[in-house]
């Protein structure tokens, strides 16, 4: 079962690679474009995918980091709540950055995680 929590914490991180996919399916929901910084805000795009991007790789590596620590591989087992935290508020921020009701699943796993790794 650990090795069940480890590989889903890592493809939980993985999915955040998606923000590098550009597409012009409006229905695809990880568009920097698409962001209320760019459509409400008015941030300009090109600032909007520097910072979504960025945040985007941090969680990916944040969590694949905090899988290895969970699993006690090649990362100290004393990162893990530090990893956790971390790479659950990157994830919540791009996630917010970004907001698409599809996204209810990804917030709710984060929290989940913030909640099972400070108490």
């Amino acid at each position: 079962m650990k090795i069940v929590v480890g590989l889903f914490l890592a493809v939980h991180g993985l999915i955040h690679v998606t923000y590098f996919v550009p597409s012009d399916d409006p229905r695809y929901p990880m568009a920097p474009a698409r962001s209320w910084l760019v459509t409400r805000a008015r941030v300009p795009l090109g600032v909007v995918r520097i910072l979504v991007r960025a945040l985007a790789l941090l969680a990916t590596v944040g969590f694949c980091l905090f899988a290895l620590s969970y699993l006690g591989l090649l990362v100290p087992a004393a990162w893990f709540v530090s990893l956790g935290v971390a790479s659950a508020v990157v994830s919540l921020v791009v996630i917010a950055a970004t907001w698409n009701t599809q996204f209810i699943v990804g917030a709710a796993i984060d929290l989940g995680i913030l909640i099972w790794v400070l108490f």
